[in-house]
Protein backbone atom coordinates (compact mmCIF):
# COMPACT_ATOMS: atom_id res chain seq x y z
CA UNK A 1 0.00 0.00 0.00
CA UNK A 2 1.52 3.63 -0.93
CA UNK A 3 1.17 5.82 2.13
CA UNK A 4 2.33 8.98 2.38
CA UNK A 5 4.27 11.75 4.48
CA UNK A 6 4.07 15.44 4.71
CA UNK A 7 7.16 17.44 4.93
CA UNK A 8 6.67 20.84 4.66
CA UNK A 9 5.06 21.19 1.26
CA UNK A 10 7.06 18.14 0.13
CA UNK A 11 6.36 14.39 0.40
CA UNK A 12 7.70 11.15 0.98
CA UNK A 13 6.66 7.36 0.29
CA UNK A 14 6.99 5.04 2.99
CA UNK A 15 5.08 1.72 3.68
CA UNK A 16 3.89 2.88 7.42
CA UNK A 17 2.07 5.77 8.35
CA UNK A 18 0.11 6.99 11.49
CA UNK A 19 -0.70 10.69 11.47
CA UNK A 20 -0.90 11.51 14.70
CA UNK A 21 2.86 10.67 15.18
CA UNK A 22 3.04 13.86 12.59
CA UNK A 23 1.36 16.65 14.52
CA UNK A 24 3.33 19.11 16.74
CA UNK A 25 1.70 21.52 18.48
CA UNK A 26 2.17 25.12 18.50
CA UNK A 27 3.36 26.28 22.08
CA UNK A 28 3.30 29.78 22.64
CA UNK A 29 6.08 31.64 24.05
CA UNK A 30 5.81 33.79 27.53
CA UNK A 31 3.44 36.36 27.22
CA UNK A 32 1.88 35.60 23.93
CA UNK A 33 -1.44 34.73 23.92
CA UNK A 34 -3.82 34.51 20.77
CA UNK A 35 -7.54 32.63 20.61
CA UNK A 36 -7.85 31.85 17.16
CA UNK A 37 -5.29 30.88 14.52
CA UNK A 38 -6.38 30.76 10.68
CA UNK A 39 -5.26 31.33 6.57
CA UNK A 40 -1.92 28.84 7.81
CA UNK A 41 1.01 29.13 4.65
CA UNK A 42 3.87 27.22 4.08
CA UNK A 43 7.38 27.88 2.41
CA UNK A 44 11.07 26.93 2.94
CA UNK A 45 10.10 25.13 6.35
CA UNK A 46 8.06 28.05 7.76
CA UNK A 47 4.55 28.75 8.40
CA UNK A 48 3.32 32.33 8.59
CA UNK A 49 -0.34 32.41 9.81
CA UNK A 50 -3.03 34.99 11.22
CA UNK A 51 -3.67 35.27 14.83
CA UNK A 52 -6.45 36.95 16.05
CA UNK A 53 -8.10 37.43 19.97
CA UNK A 54 -10.76 39.67 21.70
CA UNK A 55 -10.00 43.47 21.35
CA UNK A 56 -12.41 45.76 22.81
CA UNK A 57 -15.18 43.13 22.44
CA UNK A 58 -14.74 41.83 18.85
CA UNK A 59 -12.85 39.14 17.25
CA UNK A 60 -9.59 40.49 15.00
CA UNK A 61 -7.26 38.50 13.87
CA UNK A 62 -4.58 41.22 14.44
CA UNK A 63 -1.14 39.55 13.83
CA UNK A 64 0.87 37.62 11.92
CA UNK A 65 2.69 34.48 13.18
CA UNK A 66 6.01 32.77 12.15
CA UNK A 67 6.58 29.09 12.91
CA UNK A 68 9.86 27.10 12.56
CA UNK A 69 8.56 23.96 11.66
CA UNK A 70 12.37 21.97 12.94
CA UNK A 71 12.60 24.03 15.50
CA UNK A 72 9.20 24.25 16.69
CA UNK A 73 10.29 28.31 17.54
CA UNK A 74 6.89 30.76 17.47
CA UNK A 75 7.50 34.59 16.65
CA UNK A 76 5.60 37.54 16.30
CA UNK A 77 6.23 39.68 13.34
CA UNK A 78 6.76 43.45 13.78
CA UNK A 79 3.75 43.95 11.62
CA UNK A 80 0.37 46.27 12.88
CA UNK A 81 -2.76 46.13 10.91
CA UNK A 82 -3.77 49.88 9.33
CA UNK A 83 -7.72 48.65 9.44
CA UNK A 84 -8.42 45.71 11.42
CA UNK A 85 -7.47 42.48 10.42
CA UNK A 86 -4.31 40.94 9.11
CA UNK A 87 -5.49 37.87 6.51
CA UNK A 88 -4.01 35.73 3.70
CA UNK A 89 -0.94 36.16 4.59
CA UNK A 90 1.99 34.03 1.59
CA UNK A 91 5.59 34.92 1.46
CA UNK A 92 8.79 33.49 -0.52
CA UNK A 93 12.36 34.14 0.12
CA UNK A 94 11.81 37.74 -1.42
CA UNK A 95 8.38 39.23 -0.30
CA UNK A 96 5.37 39.10 2.50
CA UNK A 97 2.14 39.52 0.69
CA UNK A 98 -0.83 39.94 3.09
CA UNK A 99 -4.50 41.85 3.06
CA UNK A 100 -4.96 44.42 5.59
CA UNK A 101 -8.81 43.84 5.78
CA UNK A 102 -11.62 46.63 7.11
CA UNK A 103 -14.15 44.62 9.43
CA UNK A 104 -16.58 47.32 8.98
CA UNK A 105 -17.34 48.31 6.03
CA UNK A 106 -15.48 45.30 3.64
CA UNK A 107 -12.10 45.85 1.16
CA UNK A 108 -8.92 46.65 2.73
CA UNK A 109 -5.45 47.07 1.45
CA UNK A 110 -3.40 44.50 -0.34
CA UNK A 111 0.26 45.16 1.33
CA UNK A 112 3.43 44.15 0.63
CA UNK A 113 6.58 43.32 2.42
CA UNK A 114 10.19 43.53 1.07
CA UNK A 115 12.14 40.86 3.02
CA UNK A 116 15.46 41.11 1.59
CA UNK A 117 15.44 44.80 3.35
CA UNK A 118 15.53 44.72 6.73
CA UNK A 119 14.98 48.16 6.87
CA UNK A 120 11.66 48.09 5.05
CA UNK A 121 7.95 48.79 5.60
CA UNK A 122 5.07 47.56 4.40
CA UNK A 123 3.43 49.28 1.44
CA UNK A 124 0.14 49.12 0.14
CA UNK A 125 -0.20 47.93 -3.45
CA UNK A 126 -3.52 48.32 -4.23
CA UNK A 127 -6.48 49.65 -1.87
CA UNK A 128 -9.38 47.12 -1.99
CA UNK A 129 -13.28 48.51 -1.50
CA UNK A 130 -15.78 45.52 -2.18
CA UNK A 131 -14.77 42.20 -0.79
CA UNK A 132 -11.37 40.99 0.37
CA UNK A 133 -9.38 38.81 -1.93
CA UNK A 134 -6.97 35.93 -1.09
CA UNK A 135 -3.52 36.79 -2.69
CA UNK A 136 -1.43 34.51 -4.61
CA UNK A 137 2.25 35.13 -4.96
CA UNK A 138 5.04 34.05 -7.09
CA UNK A 139 8.53 35.24 -7.32
CA UNK A 140 8.16 39.15 -7.44
CA UNK A 141 4.69 38.75 -8.91
CA UNK A 142 1.03 38.50 -7.12
CA UNK A 143 -2.47 38.01 -8.37
CA UNK A 144 -6.12 38.16 -7.26
CA UNK A 145 -9.68 38.51 -8.60
CA UNK A 146 -11.39 41.60 -7.50
CA UNK A 147 -14.97 43.16 -7.93
CA UNK A 148 -14.93 46.38 -9.27
CA UNK A 149 -18.50 47.20 -10.45
CA UNK A 150 -21.79 46.04 -9.02
CA UNK A 151 -21.95 42.90 -11.83
CA UNK A 152 -17.92 43.08 -12.82
CA UNK A 153 -14.96 40.97 -11.87
CA UNK A 154 -11.20 41.31 -12.35
CA UNK A 155 -8.05 38.95 -12.61
CA UNK A 156 -5.53 41.67 -11.75
CA UNK A 157 -1.55 40.69 -11.86
CA UNK A 158 0.40 43.17 -10.08
CA UNK A 159 4.90 42.92 -10.17
CA UNK A 160 5.71 43.79 -6.76
CA UNK A 161 8.84 46.32 -7.09
CA UNK A 162 7.74 48.39 -9.66
CA UNK A 163 3.83 48.12 -8.84
CA UNK A 164 2.46 47.90 -12.75
CA UNK A 165 -0.65 46.17 -12.67
CA UNK A 166 -2.66 44.21 -15.24
CA UNK A 167 -5.71 43.03 -15.83
CA UNK A 168 -5.53 39.48 -17.55
CA UNK A 169 -9.03 38.29 -17.19
CA UNK A 170 -12.73 40.23 -16.68
CA UNK A 171 -16.07 38.35 -16.08
CA UNK A 172 -18.84 40.13 -16.16
CA UNK A 173 -22.12 39.10 -14.27
CA UNK A 174 -20.61 35.40 -14.41
CA UNK A 175 -19.75 32.92 -11.29
CA UNK A 176 -16.30 32.64 -12.30
CA UNK A 177 -15.41 35.88 -10.52
CA UNK A 178 -15.50 34.43 -7.44
CA UNK A 179 -13.27 31.37 -8.17
CA UNK A 180 -9.82 32.42 -7.81
CA UNK A 181 -6.71 32.39 -10.01
CA UNK A 182 -3.40 30.38 -9.24
CA UNK A 183 0.41 30.77 -10.29
CA UNK A 184 2.55 28.01 -10.86
CA UNK A 185 6.17 28.68 -11.90
CA UNK A 186 5.37 31.47 -14.12
CA UNK A 187 2.02 30.31 -15.21
CA UNK A 188 -1.29 31.78 -13.91
CA UNK A 189 -4.09 29.79 -14.36
CA UNK A 190 -7.68 30.58 -13.84
CA UNK A 191 -11.50 29.03 -14.99
CA UNK A 192 -13.84 30.51 -17.41
CA UNK A 193 -16.96 29.28 -19.54
CA UNK A 194 -16.53 26.98 -21.89
CA UNK A 195 -18.87 28.03 -24.64
CA UNK A 196 -19.02 24.87 -26.61
CA UNK A 197 -20.35 23.17 -23.71
CA UNK A 198 -23.41 24.17 -20.86
CA UNK A 199 -22.15 23.97 -17.14
CA UNK A 200 -18.60 23.19 -18.62
CA UNK A 201 -15.47 25.18 -17.88
CA UNK A 202 -12.28 25.91 -19.28
CA UNK A 203 -8.87 26.31 -17.13
CA UNK A 204 -7.23 29.26 -19.14
CA UNK A 205 -3.83 29.92 -18.73
CA UNK A 206 -0.63 32.59 -19.54
CA UNK A 207 2.88 32.42 -19.00
CA UNK A 208 3.96 36.20 -17.82
CA UNK A 209 7.13 36.33 -20.54
CA UNK A 210 4.10 35.19 -23.27
CA UNK A 211 0.82 37.76 -24.25
CA UNK A 212 -1.50 34.94 -25.39
CA UNK A 213 -3.70 32.79 -23.60
CA UNK A 214 -4.36 29.24 -23.96
CA UNK A 215 -7.21 27.06 -22.52
CA UNK A 216 -7.82 23.55 -21.38
CA UNK A 217 -11.01 21.60 -21.78
CA UNK A 218 -11.84 19.11 -18.90
CA UNK A 219 -15.57 18.38 -19.67
CA UNK A 220 -16.84 19.70 -15.89
CA UNK A 221 -17.39 22.55 -14.12
CA UNK A 222 -13.77 23.85 -12.48
CA UNK A 223 -13.64 26.31 -9.59
CA UNK A 224 -10.32 27.36 -7.79
CA UNK A 225 -8.67 25.41 -10.24
CA UNK A 226 -4.81 24.35 -9.31
CA UNK A 227 -1.68 22.84 -10.97
CA UNK A 228 1.84 21.54 -10.22
CA UNK A 229 2.69 21.97 -13.57
CA UNK A 230 1.65 18.30 -14.37
CA UNK A 231 -1.63 17.66 -13.09
CA UNK A 232 -4.60 20.05 -12.10
CA UNK A 233 -7.17 19.80 -9.32
CA UNK A 234 -10.36 22.19 -8.53
CA UNK A 235 -13.70 21.65 -6.90
CA UNK A 236 -17.22 21.39 -8.92
CA UNK A 237 -18.27 24.26 -7.19
CA UNK A 238 -18.13 26.57 -3.87
CA UNK A 239 -16.69 25.08 -1.20
CA UNK A 240 -19.19 22.96 0.53
CA UNK A 241 -20.42 19.58 1.62
CA UNK A 242 -21.40 19.00 -1.76
CA UNK A 243 -18.51 19.95 -3.55
CA UNK A 244 -16.48 17.09 -5.51
CA UNK A 245 -12.93 17.60 -5.62
CA UNK A 246 -11.37 16.45 -9.08
CA UNK A 247 -7.64 15.94 -10.48
CA UNK A 248 -6.39 15.36 -14.25
CA UNK A 249 -3.48 14.92 -15.95
CA UNK A 250 -4.61 18.11 -18.41
CA UNK A 251 -5.37 14.95 -21.12
CA UNK A 252 -7.47 12.01 -20.31
CA UNK A 253 -11.07 11.98 -18.54
CA UNK A 254 -10.49 14.36 -15.07
CA UNK A 255 -11.16 11.81 -11.68
CA UNK A 256 -13.79 12.42 -9.12
CA UNK A 257 -11.30 12.00 -6.07
CA UNK A 258 -13.54 13.39 -3.09
CA UNK A 259 -16.97 14.69 -2.46
CA UNK A 260 -17.91 17.42 0.55
CA UNK A 261 -14.12 18.84 0.13
CA UNK A 262 -14.30 22.33 2.28
CA UNK A 263 -10.48 23.21 0.63
CA UNK A 264 -7.48 21.72 -0.96
CA UNK A 265 -3.95 22.44 -1.98
CA UNK A 266 -1.60 20.59 -4.74
CA UNK A 267 1.90 19.62 -4.16
CA UNK A 268 4.34 17.95 -6.70
CA UNK A 269 3.10 14.53 -5.67
CA UNK A 270 -0.29 15.07 -3.75
CA UNK A 271 -3.02 16.89 -3.02
CA UNK A 272 -4.22 17.29 0.45
CA UNK A 273 -7.74 18.39 1.07
CA UNK A 274 -9.85 18.64 3.90
CA UNK A 275 -13.34 16.69 4.33
CA UNK A 276 -15.62 15.56 7.75
CA UNK A 277 -13.13 17.30 9.79
CA UNK A 278 -10.01 15.52 8.90
CA UNK A 279 -7.37 16.39 6.87
CA UNK A 280 -6.44 14.11 3.65
CA UNK A 281 -3.57 13.21 1.00
CA UNK A 282 -4.49 11.88 -2.52
CA UNK A 283 -1.36 10.48 -3.73
CA UNK A 284 -1.00 11.56 -7.66
CA UNK A 285 1.25 8.68 -8.34
CA UNK A 286 -1.21 6.65 -10.20
CA UNK A 287 -4.09 8.83 -10.24
CA UNK A 288 -6.41 6.35 -12.24
CA UNK A 289 -6.94 4.36 -9.27
CA UNK A 290 -6.08 6.96 -6.67
CA UNK A 291 -4.73 6.00 -3.14
CA UNK A 292 -6.23 8.34 -0.71
CA UNK A 293 -5.27 8.33 3.10
CA UNK A 294 -6.15 10.44 5.97
CA UNK A 295 -3.14 12.59 7.83
CA UNK A 296 -5.04 14.09 11.03
CA UNK A 297 -8.68 13.62 12.48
Amino acid sequence: EITTRLVGSEMCIRDSFIGEDEEKEIVFPAGMSYTWLSDPYCFNGEIICSAGKLVNGKALMCALLKYNISTGKVSELPIKARNDHLIYPVFNEKYLVYFDANQKNGGGDICALDLKNSSAEPKIIKKVYVGQPEIKLWDEYIAWTERTGSERDKIFVCHIPTEETTVVQYFNSSGYGASMPYFENGKLIWAGEDSTRARCSSINYISLNETSIGELYPGVYVHDPETNGKYYAWLDGPHGPSAKLYVWDGIGTPVAAAEGVVEFGIAENFVAYGKDEAVWILSLIHISEPTRRVVIS
